[in-house]
């Protein structure tokens, strides 16, 4: 099994920001070789997980292409901000091009030929990398991705199944002022993203919890653009008027925080896998973005899997996803 070399590509404070970074063997040329390489995010709705969460057999077609994979640790939601996440993503292109770039062990990186890709809450931030990320990455791919559709009820409509005790304790946890705030960590220790080693609802402050509480209590968004109440904003113009063009709503020192409104003929090419039955991230979201790729004319491969939810295993991968890696070939013949 291929291990990674664990560097730094960014200081924030005291926080160091990590990478794995996975590189194909020693070839025998003289010459240390330049390849390209994929960039992936983590899932975990951009409150959980950290950079060991990853696709093992996405992450070994890639090794064994002669490519490199990389997978990165951003800051979380709670106590960070999407504005956060920008910042990151700004330094690790940055990184990229000047440290991976000029030698690591074996190989260079080559930042002309950089792909991004994401799982769940990590297409979110591969989506801003795809937008924002420079060099432009050269392709994007999405699995069961976030991001596709954020001004959607799904995001600020409130779940009627949450319990009181547990609805106070998470306002504790989302409040900046309280102590329960302060003791929140920017990146996570624990790669589990679907099952965590402890029960969301007697763990009180621990990410699972604050995944669960913010889906149920659709607040994802003021913590995403650090602004407490725009949920509530958007709820009461929504219930008044369903038609209501919720852009509008949004103010403008945030609205780089929403891909889906700077989807352009720029963006890079797509592959996008989604099931069909996935009730955490709702298919709606990725039929969007190829949708508004369609319109700009931006070539897009889409896989939706009847009945799959949102969860992951080899299977999937084998049967559905692994003509990724064929396409991003093709952006760079």
């Amino acid at each position: 099994m291929t291990e990674p070399h664990t560097l730094v590509y960014s200081r924030v404070g005291d926080l160091d920001i990590h990478i794995d970074l996975y590189l194909p063997p020693p070839t025998p040329e003289p010459e240390v070789p330049l390849i390209p390489a994929v960039i992936f995010f983590h899932g975990g709705g951009m409150f959980r997980g950290n950079r060991k969460s990853i696709l093992p057999e996405f992450k070994d077609q890639v090794i064994s292409k002669g490519w490199a994979f990389i997978s990165a640790d951003y800051r979380l939601l709670l106590p960070c901000t999407g504005h956060d996440i920008l910042q990151d993503i700004t330094a690790l292109f940055t990184y990229i091009s000047t440290s991976l770039s000029t030698s690591v062990n074996t190989h260079r990186v080559d930042p002309s030929r950089l792909f991004v890709s994401g799982h769940s809450g990590g297409a979110y931030v591969a989506r801003q990398a795809a937008l924002h990320g420079t060099p432009k990455p050269k392709a994007f791919f999405s699995l069961s991705g976030q991001g596709g559709e954020l001004l959607m009820p799904q995001y600020f409509i409130p779940k009627t199944n949450i319990e009181k005790k547990m609805l106070g304790i998470y306002r504790k946890y989302s409040n900046p002022e309280s102590t329960e705030f302060s003791t929140l960590k920017p990146c996570s220790d624990d790669p589990r993203i679907w099952r965590s080693s402890e029960d969301v609802h007697t763990s009180p402050g621990s990410r699972a919890f604050l995944l669960n509480m913010a889906t149920l209590a659709s607040t994802q968004l003021d913590f995403l653009t650090g602004k407490p109440g725009l949920c509530s904003t958007i709820r009461s113009a929504y219930t008044t008027d369903s038609d209501v063009d919720i852009s509008t709503l949004i103010p403008d020192d945030v609205k780089i925080l929403f891909p889906e409104l700077w989807i352009t003929a720029s963006f890079p090419p797509s592959f996008i896998v989604h099931g069909t039955g996935d009730k955490s991230v709702l298919l709606r979201e990725s039929e969007k973005t190829a949708g508004d790729l369609a319109r700009c004319g931006v070539e897009c491969a889409v896989v939706w899997v009847d009945n799959w939810g949102h969860g992951y295993n080899p299977g999937i991968y084998e049967r559905w996803v692994k003509d990724v890696i064929p396409f991003f070939q093709r952006q760079i013949d």
